[in-house]
């Protein structure tokens, strides 16, 4: 038996619920008046029934080897919510969720439901692959034992939010296209920052016409999370999000302190801020994790990388590149987020330069081609001349490295040619990111003076010349709506909240989260100075991941604020290896498996 889609879904989740009711009568189930018209979604039924094989998209052979290892503890099942939360008779919204059923029934302790971030990331899937990668923990480890206690004690429950995923989605559609921007010299440049300001203004007029789009805010789903709850049968919420999870995770706590359990916030969106600081710290934040981290990291490895010996020097190659291939390096700041990626990035400025020295070389070739003609003709020199660089073993940036790694990351740059300028720039339709844009601009009411936001912008090139482009398509300028009313974080001030942060995070900068621990006097930290990977638990390091851990096994910290060290990038750790001054007990019996599943779990954790 597989769950019904979204087509019949409504229709099939009114009847299972309102069937179960009948002698109710309740509001909503047609017929009869009832004091509470919410009572018909808080005392609904969980239907669990077997995943089907296509709900998490390319995951279709990972889920049914699931299915072979887990049997029927693995299951999924749709909930009804009301649309509108005070208007119930508006109509529904399904919520889809995902349960690993507790190892030892016997031993279950509650759920623990967790969301990746965005906001828009669909969580589904999520707690399935933590909990392989805590299956596969070694019992030989303080960490690894402990680990495994958590299978036994909680059902680990993932779900789509409402608007995104197998969830009600919300659609954002229109009939023109956006508009090319970023691919100018000057980021402030009138025609880059009008296409930017149109295309604001087109996904918020066609997100408008979407009759679900006024209820799709964190405010709706933190409700939600409480109808998980109820219907779960759990006294209290326990829970683990990532970055706006944690903006998601601190709004439900204010609406239902005395319903949270074990919360585990890690990489803090501060409740106490406006969400638009937090999207403007962003340029900042990634070009500090930039200065101070990997180009420290790429000069330390200069055999390695063949970028140079000092920090100064390698930020010297990136300001010679030719402008195209600098914003083309800021479009690839993406693996800023993500330390497993340091290598890729660093290699990624290494093919910049290659692919400059070509571009310029076939700009000097293509000088007298008519002005018409010259950027096709330019594409295709440097086209030519990244598939000759295929047969080029010089191409390296440094002894050891592979070939295949610098080639796809030119390949990368390559693929944002319109971006780059080295062709016309092709419009493309609005899709992928409604789900962002609809909570962020329906949770704050935004500033929609186009005088300041420029301003803002110019200030924001300034602080972070490669990384400001982030501000572009600014969607809240345009949006009508006033923003939701959010808890005061006073309502959190008693609660034994565990929040996890480092000090470069580039999405969710530390200063934030600091401010926000400030406010909290009951909150625990864990803190990790000098690293920048956005989103950290599980870490795979025993100071942060036993804290953690113990925490969500109901232990309290030793102390308000635990700090960890940072875990060395790739090649630091090869260096540390060769000397053997590192060689600790892994926590896991697959150590690599286990990074790959964590990493899968973490996929969605994005700003």
């Amino acid at each position: 038996m597989h769950p019904p889609r979204r087509s019949a879904l409504r229709a099939a989740l009114r009847s299972l619920a309102c069937g179960a009711l009948a002698a109710a009568a309740l509001t909503g189930c047609g017929g009869g008046d009832d004091e509470d018209p919410l009572a018909p979604y808080r005392t609904q039924t969980v239907n669990w029934a077997a995943c089907e094989p296509t709900i998490l998209g390319a995951d279709t052979d990972k889920l049914r080897e699931a299915w072979k290892r887990l049997g029927d503890r693995l299951q999924c099942a749709y909930l009804r919510a009301p649309m509108d939360w005070n208007a119930p008779d508006k109509g529904d919204v399904a919520v889809s969720l995902m349960r690993v059923a507790s190892a030892q029934p016997q031993l279950r302790q509650g759920s623990l439901l967790t969301n990746p971030g965005g906001p828009g990331g669909d969580g589904l899937g999520n707690a399935l692959s933590l909990y392989f990668a805590y299956a596969g923990s070694n019992p030989d480890t303080a960490l690894g034992k402990l680990q495994l206690r958590l299978l036994d004690t909680y059902d680990f429950i993932g779900f789509s939010p409402r608007g995104m995923g197998d969830s009600t989605s919300v659609v954002c559609t229109g009939n023109a296209f956006m508009r090319p921007t970023g691919h100018t010299q000057d980021p402030l440049d009138p025609v880059n920052l009008d296409n930017a300001l149109y295309n604001g203004k087109y996904v918020a007029a066609a997100c408008a016409r979407n009759p679900i789009t006024p209820h799709i805010h964190t405010e709706a789903t933190a409700r939600d999370m409480d109808l998980i709850r109820t219907v779960l049968g759990d006294e209290r919420l326990n829970y683990i999000g990532y970055s706006y999870g944690t903006w998601l995770g601190a709004w439900y706590a204010g609406l239902y302190p005395e319903r949270v359990g074990r919360m585990v916030l890690d990489s803090v969106w501060p409740l106490s801020d406006a969400m638009e600081t937090r999207l403007f710290d962003l340029p900042r934040a990634r070009q500090a994790a930039h200065t101070d981290i990997l180009l420290p990291y790429a000069a330390r490895h200069d055999g390695y990388f063949g970028l140079g010996t000092s920090a100064v020097g390698v930020q010297a190659r990136i300001a010679q590149l030719d402008w195209r291939i600098r914003n083309a390096l800021g479009l690839l700041g993406g693996a800023i987020y993500d330390r497993s990626d340091s290598d890729k990035y660093v290699a990624s400025i290494k093919a910049g330069t290659w692919l400059d020295a070509a571009f310029r070389a076939a700009q000097t070739a293509q000088a007298g081609v008519p002005p018409a003609q010259r950027n096709e003709a330019i594409a295709q020199a440097v086209q030519q001349a990244i598939e000759q660089a295929a047969e080029n073993q010089d191409f390296v940036p440094g002894p050891g490295t592979s070939n295949a790694l610098v080639q796809e990351q030119v390949a990368a740059l390559w693929q944002g040619s319109g971006r780059l300028g080295l062709s016309p720039a092709q419009p493309a339709s609005y899709r992928g990111q409604e789900g962002f844009w609809t909570v962020s601009c329906n949770d704050d009411a935004s500033d929609t003076d186009l005088s300041a936001w420029r301003q803002r912008f110019a200030q924001a090139t300034l602080d972070a010349p490669l990384f400001a482009g982030v501000l572009l398509d600014d969607v809240c300028l345009f949006w009508s709506r006033p923003g939701v009313q959010k808890p005061a974080i006073e309502r959190l001030k008693d609660l034994p909240i565990l929040l996890i942060q480092d000090e470069y995070d580039s999405a969710t900068p530390a200063p934030g989260a600091m401010r926000m621990f400030d406010l909290l006097p009951k909150a625990q930290l864990i803190y990790v100075p000098g690293e920048y990977h956005h989103g950290l638990f599980p870490y795979m390091d025993d100071c942060v991941d036993l804290a953690a851990t113990r925490y969500l096994l109901g232990a309290s910290l030793a102390q308000r604020q635990t700090d960890c060290p940072a875990l060395p990038l790739k090649q630091d750790a090869q260096a540390l290896q060769k000397a053997g001054q590192i060689g600790t007990a892994s926590a896991y019996l697959d150590p690599q498996e286990a990074e790959r599943l964590i990493r899968h779990y973490k996929r969605f954790i994005r700003p």
